[in-house]
């Protein structure tokens, strides 16, 4: 699995269909999860902290920019911890995600896919959705922290602002670290399309629960003008991020 650094104290971890992000504090080796990909990542998971240097007892919270099968996969296994040292019992690991989010999370929601006449309407989600929950089934689990809109949550490396951008899924959030403006969008702008080709873009529309509003949640995004784009899908932008985001932006309102 390919581990790039791409911010200070922050990690990609590319793993079989989306990245993770490892937030670090160098200094007190606190550390931090944003996404934790399909259950099938667990072991890639445990191996990509173990070469970084970072003791799994070490992680002190998760966040979830949506509940997708390849986003929350493993948020219930990292919830449990793991001990301190051998005989101790571990401490929980926060979950952090949005309020609606965290109700498809719990199985309060059975599923994403569009609820009552919505299923007629857009047949080919509604099989989509149920394809990826039965072959990815995610284990349920419960929040410890709904964020809302323009919240301020502390991190290893400094605080993240919350940043909801539905349209993807009904509460997906991203996650912009101001102090160097490093921002985590989740699938909410993607740098690669559904074919795997480079390039900014939106999710394809059978893959949103409302695809215009997925296209201003992206136009809203770019408008933070962040230094550094850190998707869940395709490479970071590293360079000239808010330019090329502007552009995006520019050719969404067209």
């Amino acid at each position: 699995m390919r581990i790039d650094r791409v911010g200070a104290g922050v990690f990609r971890m590319r793993l079989r269909m989306s990245n993770a992000y490892l937030l670090l504090d160098e200094t007190s080796g606190e550390s931090a999860l944003v996404d934790t990909g399909l259950t099938e990542d667990r072991q890639r998971l445990l191996d990509a902290l173990e070469h970084i240097g970072v003791a799994r007892s070490r992680l002190r919270k998760v966040f979830i920019t949506h509940a997708h099968c390849d986003h929350a996969g493993n948020a219930r296994f990292l919830a449990d911890g793991a001990p301190e040292s051998p005989g101790c019992p571990p401490a929980r690991v926060p979950i952090c995600i949005s309020e609606i989010e965290s109700l498809y999370l719990s199985g309060e929601r059975p599923g994403y896919g569009p609820p009552g006449m919505r299923k007629l309407l857009r047949p080919a989600m509604s099989y989509v959705m149920r394809q990826a929950e039965r072959k990815h089934p995610v284990p349920r689990c419960s929040a410890d922290h709904r964020f809302r809109d323009g919240e301020s949550i502390d991190a290893p490396g400094g605080p993240l602002r919350v940043v909801m951008s539905p349209g993807h899924s009904p509460g997906h959030a991203a996650l912009f670290r101001e102090r160097d403006g490093l921002l985590f969008s989740g699938d909410a702008i993607l740098n690669a399309d559904f074919r795997r080709r480079i390039g900014l873009a939106v999710p394809v529309r059978i893959s949103c629960d409302n695809y215009r509003r997925a296209r201003e949640s992206a136009t809203k995004l770019a408008a933070l003008r962040p230094a550094a784009l850190l998707s869940g899908h395709g490479p970071p932008v590293l360079e000239n991020a808010a330019a090329a985001l502007a552009e995006f932006a520019a050719k969404l309102a067209r």
